[in-house]
């Protein structure tokens, strides 16, 4: 405040006292000095109180408008610069009549009062406060302003927006009630360490940077079926509670949604829909008797997941989360990873809706994977499927898991068919260590090229395991119930125990080793082929029956080791092509068939010859040798007609027919020849 000094207003003299300028009579100069100066001294001072905010309190607890001057001490009504409280004791309701500007707000003392505002708007532009007895309510209007609202009371939301920053107390609650749209926008900033509930038949609309933070403790309650969605901004991070307690449809949740705590769906369901921005992050918990749907858009899943309720339901998955407990997908793309199905954890793949792995999306399961359904599952690019030590991959279907232009499966647990019974078919690279266990139907595996079956795999259960297609290795100890060899072509360096069947295909590496206690099966109508450098070495027993040909070429072999049976049980032919050859140091022999066995590949024998039926016809043109321990045995024929033959050594005979060959050698013959 200015001050005029004493020693000034000389006789006659022009005197200035701010903007003020007066020429002082000389005779009246100290009695206008003394008047002059009290009246700028008030004037200045009044000026300054009335700039200076004022704190302005409401004083009819009979309740009143708020445009009413004699409602408030002083008796003004509240402006910008002024503080206001609404504190006074009694149960009372003030009714905000006219849009209001203050510079902070002070609502609930006593008793109970209430702030109503049915349309106009409430700018709070300093630290304001709804306390534990004071309720605030916003039917309309704009609740916007610089300062912060912190609720320790109740805020009712009837209507209008909210574009400013509102903390719900910890014993704070914001409900959300009544129709139409409430719109959240601007910069504003809803924390909730309280609770908010939402019911009524009205939809939430964000927009901005707004923001709405549900913090640890904290429960945002949604009993009705609406839309809480993103018009051109807006974001949501939960840190407590998401809940929805009531209505049993679909309450739809369409702005992002940054998610470290629980999603409760105890009824109906909520599903998440936006575009991108979805984020489900460590200590994430889905529960509830209803449904999480995440449905839409390209989410991603990190850390630790537990789920009761979860359904994966058309979204683009991606992130490195671990699952545990259920999860749910129906339909969608997984395009990133890896996604981890936890040892507690169980994968439910079901519904008609195609499934798509794509991109660098990876599924690593260490729990239970169930498909079920009508869908196919399609892979892409580097998309993967690994199936862990312990795991269960359990298909229950009867549809295709395929390859589009990439992606592989590896299996170090148990891929298992439990239910379908028809065929489930497989196109996708398979590389095993594991558990094939098809217990229904048929598994048929038919990639072009990859599939690999390693040491350790296993092929069991009363349904088959069908490999039909293709480029196949099989490497290190195989044991099998229901392999079946149906059109790919063979190799490795694999060694069967167990039963395998060979319906079709060609064998163009190998050695394929059946064990002492293995069993091969060639049998069916369509042709073998061993071919390339393709050999099968039996130490156990190989049967050969139906109407099929084996044909040889180039370097194939069949190589039967000392105690080894080759059984014949048909009348067909085992011939030679443009190369291959047959070495006998166990049993050769034809149990079956009644007629005539054509081998017209090169034989070199020093074990047994035993023709329990018909006739075993030996014509190659070249190579046949018959070395020293060499037996001739059963009750058909062992025919030689054609060839260069060479007898070298020891030979037991009990039906050798020499019927049409060149013979040579050294051999010394015991028993009967003809």
């Amino acid at each position: 405040m200015n001050s005029v000094p004493s020693a000034v207003f000389p006789c006659g003299q022009p005197v200035s006292v701010d903007f003020l300028t007066l020429a002082v009579p000389c005779r009246s100069a100290s009695r206008l000095r003394l008047l002059l100066w009290v009246g700028v001294t008030l004037s200045l001072a009044l000026a300054e109180l009335t700039a200076r905010a004022s704190v302005i309190t409401w004083t009819n607890i009979n309740g009143g408008l708020w445009n009413v001057s004699s409602n408030w001490s002083p008796n003004t009504v509240p402006g910008a610069a002024d503080t206001v409280f609404i504190t006074n004791a009694g149960v009372y309701t003030v009714t905000q009549n006219v849009s209001v500007t203050v510079a902070g707000l002070t609502l609930g003392g006593d008793g109970a009062q209430t702030l109503t505002n049915a349309g106009s708007n409430l700018t709070l532009n300093g630290a304001s406060a709804v306390t534990a007895t004071g309720v605030l309510g916003l039917a309309g209007g704009t609740l916007a302003g610089t300062g912060v609202l912190t609720v320790a009371g109740q805020v009712i939301w009837t209507g209008g927006e909210i574009s400013s920053a509102v903390n719900i107390a910890a014993n704070g609650s914001l409900d959300i009630i009544g129709s139409g749209i409430r719109y959240f926008s601007g910069s504003g900033v809803l924390l909730n360490a309280g609770v908010i509930t939402w019911s009524g038949a009205n939809d939430i609309q964000t927009g901005n940077s707004a923001r709405i933070i549900n913090q640890p403790g904290a429960r945002f309650d949604i009993r009705n079926d609406q839309l809480l969605e993103r018009s051109n901004g807006g974001a949501i991070t939960n840190y407590g509670i998401v809940r929805k307690s009531a209505a049993n449809g679909t309450t739809t949740v369409t702005v992002p949604l940054v998610n470290y705590g629980t999603l409760d769906v105890q009824s109906g369901c909520v599903a998440y829909g936006v575009g991108a921005g979805n984020q489900f992050n460590d200590g994430s918990a889905f529960t509830g008797a209803g449904t999480n749907l995440v449905y839409y858009g390209t989410v991603a899943f990190n850390g630790g997941i537990a789920s009761e309720n979860l359904e994966l339901g058309g979204a683009i998955l991606g992130g490195s989360g671990t699952f545990s407990g259920f999860v749910s997908w129906t339909s969608g793309d997984l395009s990133g990873g890896p996604l981890t199905i936890a040892t507690n954890g169980v994968l439910h793949i079901k519904g008609p809706a195609g499934k798509h792995i794509n991109s660098t999306g990876t599924l690593v399961n260490q729990g239970l994977i169930t498909w079920s359904g009508t869908n196919d599952i399609e892979t892409a690019n580097s998309a993967r499927i690994i199936n862990q030590s312990g795991a269960v991959f359990d298909i229950q279907n009867n549809q295709s898991l395929s390859l589009y232009n990439g992606g592989a499966i590896t299996n170090y647990g148990t891929l298992r068919k439990s239910g379908g019974g028809g065929t489930t078919i497989i196109t996708v690279p398979l590389v095993n260590c594991g558990a094939l266990d098809v217990r229904s139907g048929c598994v048929a595996y038919g990639a072009n090229a990859g599939n690999q079956f390693n040491d350790g795999s296993t092929f069991t259960g009363a349904g088959t395991n069908l490999v039909y297609y293709g480029t196949v290795t099989f490497n290190g100890g195989l044991a099998s119930e229901n392999l079946e060899l149906g059109g790919a072509t063979l190799g490795g360096t694999g060694t069967f125990s167990g039963i395998v069947n060979w319906t079709s295909g060609d064998l163009s590496g190998g050695p394929l080793a059946i064990a002492t206690n293995g069993v091969l099966n060639i049998k069916g109508a369509a042709k073998k082929n061993l071919g390339g450098t393709g050999t099968l070495l039996n130490h156990g027993l190989i049967t050969w029956s139906g109407t099929n040909d084996i044909e040889f070429w180039s370097l194939g072999r069949i190589i039967n080791q000392s105690g080894a049976v080759f059984d014949i049980q048909n009348n067909q032919s085992l011939s030679l092509y443009n190369g291959g050859a047959i070495t006998n140091y166990g049993t050769l022999r034809k149990s079956a068939g009644g007629g005539i066995t054509t081998i017209t590949v090169p034989l070199v024998n020093c074990g047994a010859l035993d023709v329990r039926s018909g006739c075993v016809a030996y014509g190659a043109n070249a190579g046949n040798q018959f070395n020293d321990g060499s037996t001739f045995t059963g009750a058909g024929t062992n025919l030689v007609y054609n060839g260069t033959v060479a007898f070298n050594g020891g030979i037991v005979s009990e039906n050798l027919e020499l019927g049409g060959a060149i013979l040579g050698g050294s051999g010394t013959f015991s028993g009967i020849v003809n």
